[in-house]
């Protein structure tokens, strides 16, 4: 029977307002891991600018565009190094154009 369990780290996080939630995040192992890989492509010219793009690898079927609690939330599939099969990403906007 094939084993169905992710390769991704599982982490968690607190409950409550975003701002805990985003001073958990900045010390989190994987969000930084993304940070590194953000920076990594920055200087390429053919990566876009204007529209979201995933911070490590493929971005696929971006949808579930919601503004809840003041900000703007972007849910799209994600394809992670470490883990070929589909998994969730979700991104954050105060203006639709700077996404983290």
């Amino acid at each position: 029977m094939p084993d169905y369990t992710s390769l991704v780290p599982k982490y968690d996080f607190p409950t409550g307002s975003i701002e805990a939630q985003e001073a958990a995040l900045a010390t989190n192992p994987l969000l930084q891991r993304m940070v590194a890989a953000r920076e990594a492509y920055a200087g390429d010219r053919h990566r876009p600018t204007y529209h979201y793009v995933n911070p490590e690898a493929m971005l696929n079927d971006p949808n579930g565009l919601c503004f809840w609690q003041g900000r703007w939330h972007l849910f799209y599939q994600a394809y992670p190094p470490e883990d070929t099969r589909q998994h969730w990403g979700h991104a954050v906007s105060d203006d639709l154009i700077h996404w983290r």
